[in-house]
């Protein structure tokens, strides 16, 4: 089945995942240098300067900068108080809608480019949003977790007595055994502390105040796959793992189900690498079809002609699920998944849309990661059993007489019935993801309460014993 060029992807603010090279958000998109020229600079003849040019230049670019720092001085500087709290922006009060209610004030710590951008109004967020560089005059500050920014609790408490209005969130969508910040921040959670910690969060957990998963808004997972004959007979899976310094045993787990399928596995990354992304993408034709030479749209084209995916996370986290895994579900592709728990429950389309590695293996090999985990240096016999049984039943499904089931595999791409349901777990992501409202706007929501903003994701669990509940009460 022909599948139509890739246009360039803009990835989100969120759409990256810092340990793992392939997965970078400076790899995904295009290179911005400009190209070299022909001939050396040094050869091409100089031009006569004119004063002229660059002095209108200076002038009008004063006059700009004038006009730009008023307007943006009325935006996000707060008028001062007694006690410092912020006010409201005075301009708000002149613009064309009547009856706004009080803006809330985000500041992003360390990242004045945020900062600056221009507020959020209705009808683009029910709340105005205004953005400032003023950290005690924010109602929200934001940490961004994946830049190593973090806060100690004595920082929390003491804020909290000198700017009683304000609080924290954390920003961050690397996983937090890479991240100590937002690992204590979980630990806090988990531990019924979270008055020692920030208020709010941003990150790939479920149930995070804002939600910020790998299920890009951009990503249609209704793409038919390519049909069977069109995937790749001489291959099983492909790869693309470059952190090769884990905090779980996945470097060790692909080396050895390279081992048991000799051949049959691509692997494009760094880790155990064996095969070339623009060499394949030669080899089988697909120039046309990769359009844009990004990193992603090479990987995003390769993976589809597999029949399955290596989608194994840097860690054991809860929830952490990146695009390594929405990639191949949206390409049609099987996901081979290892790293969050309870996958299946949190994020599977239907029970065989992927396969969970951990159930070939020992439990040990599944227990949470943290900040001062480290891989085994080698799998036990039990593992190597286990990666034995997993590598017979992926050649088996590769196979003629494992077509059938391999199929079925696929099923939930063509029925749709997962995206309304409202217990399916890719469905409820996917709605998450799909938001009409920007995060900063949504966050801003979940400050002031409002129904709106509010996460509507149920744990499995939970719904399950609703589920039953209803159906209970229905029998009698």
């Amino acid at each position: 089945m022909p599948v139509a060029p890739h246009e360039t992807v803009q990835l989100q603010d969120r759409a990256y995942d810092s340990d793992d090279d392939l997965e970078a958000a400076a790899h995904f998109l295009p290179s911005t240098a400009p190209e070299r020229a022909a001939d050396p600079a040094w050869s091409k003849p100089r031009p006569r300067r004119d004063w002229r040019a660059p002095a209108i230049g200076l002038v009008g670019g004063l006059l700009l900068g004038v006009l730009l720092t008023h307007l943006a001085t009325r935006w996000s500087t707060p008028t001062s108080t007694p006690k410092g709290a912020p006010q409201l922006v005075e301009s708000l009060s002149q613009l064309d809608s009547q009856d706004l209610p009080e803006p809330v004030r985000i500041h992003y710590r360390g990242d004045n480019s945020r900062n600056r951008r221009d507020p959020l109004l209705p009808p683009s967020c029910p709340l105005p949003v205004v953005f400032t560089d003023d950290e005690r005059g924010a109602d929200i500050v934001v940490l961004n977790t994946d830049s190593h920014l973090g806060i100690e609790e004595a920082e929390v408490q003491r804020y909290r007595e000198e700017r009683p209005w304000q609080k924290f969130a954390l920003w961050g969508v690397e996983s937090a055994p890479n991240r100590q910040t937002l690992e204590r921040h979980f630990n806090h959670l988990r531990d019924g502390t979270a008055n020692e910690t920030a208020a709010f969060e941003m990150t790939y957990r479920l149930n995070s105040s804002v939600p910020a998963t790998y299920a890009y808004g951009y990503f249609n997972f209704s793409n038919a796959p390519l049909s069977w004959p069109d995937k790749r007979a001489d291959r099983i899976a492909a790869a693309f793992i470059t952190n090769c310094r884990p905090k779980n045993a996945r470097t060790l787990i692909l080396e050895e189900l390279s081992k048991l399928l000799p051949g049959r596995i691509d692997s494009f990354g760094a880790c155990r690498n064996n095969a070339n992304a623009g060499e394949t993408i030669k080899e089988l034709n697909l120039t046309e079809e990769v359009g844009s030479r990004t990193r992603w749209n090479e990987k995003v084209t390769l993976i589809g002609r597999y029949k399955f995916t290596v989608a194994f996370e840097n860690s054991n986290d809860l929830d952490y699920t990146t695009e390594k895994f929405f990639q191949a579900l949206e390409r049609g592709t099987v996901p081979l998944v290892f790293g969050p728990p309870d996958a299946a429950a949190r994020f599977f389309p239907s029970p065989s849309a992927a396969i969970d590695v951990a159930s070939y293996l020992p439990a040990s090999y599944s227990a949470p990661s943290n900040s001062s985990s480290a891989p085994p240096k080698e799998l036990d016999d039990d593992a190597r059993a286990g990666l034995a049984r997993l590598a017979e039943r992926l050649e088996y499904l590769s196979s003629d007489a494992g077509r059938g089931e391999y199929e079925e595999m696929l099923a939930w791409k063509r029925d749709g019935k997962w995206l309304e349901d409202p217990a399916n777990p890719l469905g409820k992501v996917v709605r998450q993801s799909h938001s009409e409202w920007d995060q900063d706007c949504r966050l801003a929501g979940v400050l002031r309460g409002e129904d709106w903003a509010k996460n509507p994701w149920v744990p499995p669990k939970a719904m399950e014993d609703e589920r039953e509940a209803q159906e209970a009460q229905a029998e009698e």
